[in-house]
């Protein structure tokens, strides 16, 4: 049996994670940012084709930046192998999550489709389509996030050009191919990813594949006749959005599917509303942890129906009269000034991340009360879409609480938000707008950042790290980049790297706050 290596290149190996014929996974620690990371190995000794997709694997992966992509951090040529060092999500896959729990509640299943279908539609928005959504390649972390995996043989622009999948290739799990993969895999398009995502969506929500066995001709029949058992017959109680996913995304015809994710996200964020939002992720970070699942709680009809747009809240107040009044907690402000205080909450996202919707977020309000922090009972908070020139804002109906101190709990997807604040009378406070609490995602404001470079030969990929000067521009100076110290986020770094005879190559890189490591690959080309 081969020894596990100490080390490889700068990494320490804690455990072999799998091994075969052309290489093996470790898990590792980053030596600098002190985390687990995987590492991919790859032996040279394969088809050029191979080795080939292995180094184009890196190069999509380190262009993504996704909060339900896993990461990358490193690419490098050791020897004979080739390395990719990635994020490490300690957690299950969805095919292990089916194998422990046979299969995945309607709840769970819509969250963790959603979160999936959103890191597709931020690959196909840059040309790139996955080719291999299966069970095994979609992870879920201990806290509850979903992780999408495994690009090795993703098509991109860059794929046709250098010709990786010839016509009339097939690449893809069988189970799980759409039927025009089977025919040619290099001309298939973000349709096949979608038709992937049901067959992901049937075997969650039911436990079986909706076409099993191993490839062979009565396979092929049945994927491209359309011959699979429908869902509900399997597990009765499916949700109806999810069967009519299903059955529109698995057409054998591709120009009947969707023909984008957009539809499918909003069908997904319409299904995951009838259930508590925070449960949801909780119950998921369970099933990664391998404990029991429980059932998220359903959202009442009723208090699901106050959760709507402005124009509908409009509606309903002027609709019910004073029953949406007195039912909204609005009357307390008019009625009795010199008690109650107006209170404004409001979740400001920035436009680079992806915005929420309001059942993506719950509040809770408490008094202040160091010792038992009892919940306030209220009317529901009710969030609605404001557009602002650098946010995507969700502003809520205002709140009339006693005068006092208060503390507030906001969750949005994996964040959580604490404030105290204190509410005065209408009749005392002079400032009639009321208390306004916000909470401003990723503003996480200027932190130290790391930069780590990558300096290779743009033609052979021999490593030159070594050789190389590394130079940032500090003012007006240019300096070693291993001499400058306390290095900060939220500007442009102008960096240069210079190996003798080989071309000089620059680069100018804006990091905002929230980006606080900065991976630098640089290609030099030789002078002669």
């Amino acid at each position: 049996m081969a020894k596990i290596p100490k080390t490889i290149g700068k990494y320490e190996i804690e455990s072999l994670i799998a091994k075969g014929g052309m290489g093996a996974v470790y898990k590792a620690e980053h030596p600098t940012l002190k985390r687990p990371v995987i590492i991919k190995k790859l032996t040279l000794s394969g088809k050029k084709e191979i080795t080939e997709r292995f180094k184009r694997e890196a190069r999509i992966l380190m262009d993504f930046r996704h909060d339900h992509i896993v990461s990358m951090y490193d690419h490098f040529k050791e020897g004979t192998s080739y390395y990719l060092v990635m994020e490490y999500v300690d957690g299950i896959s969805i095919e292990e999550m089916v194998l422990n729990n046979r299969y995945i509640h309607s709840s769970l299943a819509a969250y963790i489709l959603l979160n999936t279908a959103l890191a597709l539609k931020y690959a196909h928005s840059r040309k790139v389509v996955h080719r291999d959504i299966k069970p095994a390649n979609i992870l879920i972390s201990r806290e509850g996030s979903i992780k999408l995996v495994d690009f090795g043989i993703a098509s991109s622009e860059e794929t046709q050009a250098e010709g990786l999948t010839i016509d009339g290739m097939t690449l893809g799990t069988p189970g799980y191919m759409a039927p025009e993969q089977f025919k040619d895999s290099r001309n298939v398009d973000l349709r096949a990813d979608i038709y992937s995502l049901g067959t992901l969506a049937y075997e969650m929500l039911t436990g079986k594949k909706p076409f099993p066995g191993s490839y062979s001709p009565e396979l092929m029949n049945n994927i491209q006749t359309g011959k699979y058992l429908s869902p509900d017959k399997i597990m009765p109680g499916i949700e109806k959005n999810l069967l009519h996913f299903i059955k529109k995304a698995m057409k054998t015809n591709r120009e009947k599917r969707y023909k984008d994710l957009d539809p499918i996200i909003s069908l997904l964020e319409k299904t995951i509303k009838k259930w508590d939002c925070e449960e949801l992720k909780n119950s998921t970070a369970s099933a990664a942890r391998r404990e029991e699942i429980k059932i998220p709680t359903r959202v009442k009809p009723e208090r699901k129906a106050l959760k709507i747009t402005a124009a509908s809240v409009l509606s309903l107040i002027l609709l019910t009269a004073g029953t949406g009044i007195y039912k909204l907690g609005l009357y307390k402000g008019l009625i009795s000034p010199e008690k109650y205080g107006r209170v404004v909450f409001s979740v400001k996202t920035p436009l680079d991340r992806p915005p929420l919707s309001s059942d993506s977020i719950s509040i809770s309000i408490f008094y202040d009360d160091d010792k038992k922090i009892p919940p306030v009972e209220e009317a529901p908070v009710i969030f609605l879409p404001k557009k602002e020139n650098s946010f995507s804002s969700l502003v809520s109906l205002p709140v009339f609480l006693q005068e006092g101190s208060y503390r507030v709990k906001i969750t949005a997807l994996n964040e959580v938000f604490w404030n105290s604040f204190t509410v005065a009378s209408s009749a005392d406070s002079k400032d009639s707008g009321g208390e306004a609490v916000t909470y401003y995602r990723y503003d996480r404001g200027e932190r130290p950042l790391l930069i780590i470079p990558h300096v290779r030969n743009a033609l052979t990929g021999e490593n030159l790290l070594s050789k190389a000067a590394v130079l940032i521009k500090v003012g007006r100076k240019w300096k070693l980049l291993s001499e400058v110290k306390n290095l900060m986020t939220g500007d442009v770094k102008k960096l240069r790297v210079q190996v003798p005879g080989y071309s000089e190559k620059g680069f100018s890189l804006r990091v905002d706050n929230s980006q606080d490591v900065l991976i630098l690959q640089a290609g030099l080309y030789p002078e002669k």
